[in-house]
C-alpha cells in the first residue's frame, strides 16, 4: 500500500492509500481510474497518488477521485475504502 507521509510533528503516523486495492477488488486499474478521470485530473497525477505519495490531498482532488471510481465501479466508495489512519 501507498503510504502518504504527514508533518513530523505527527511523529510515525500516516495515512496509507487503499485506493489500488479498493480497484483491484473490482477488477479495475489505476490506469482505468485515470481514463475514467481524463478532463479531471491528469493520468500522471493518479500515477503519482499511487505511487510516490502526496503530503497532502485536497478535498476536490479526493471527490474527483471518490466520483471516478463510482463511474468506473459503479460503486462509490468511502474515504475509509480508499484512506486509513496508521499509527508507528
Amino acid at each position: 500500500m501507498l503510504q502518504l507521509p504527514v508533518p513530523a510533528s505527527i511523529g510515525e503516523n500516516h495515512i496509507v492509500w487503499k485506493l489500488e486495492p479498493w480497484l483491484a477488488a473490482r477488477g479495475k486499474s489505476r490506469n482505468q481510474l485515470a481514463e475514467a478521470m481524463s478532463g479531471e485530473l491528469a493520468s500522471n497525477r493518479v500515477t503519482v497518488y499511487r505511487l510516490e505519495g502526496q503530503k497532502r490531498l485536497d478535498f476536490a482532488t479526493l471527490t474527483r477521485i471518490i466520483r471516478a471510481c463510482e463511474q468506473l465501479t459503479g460503486e462509490r466508495p468511502g474515504v475509509g475504502d480508499l484512506l486509513e489512519y496508521r499509527e508507528g
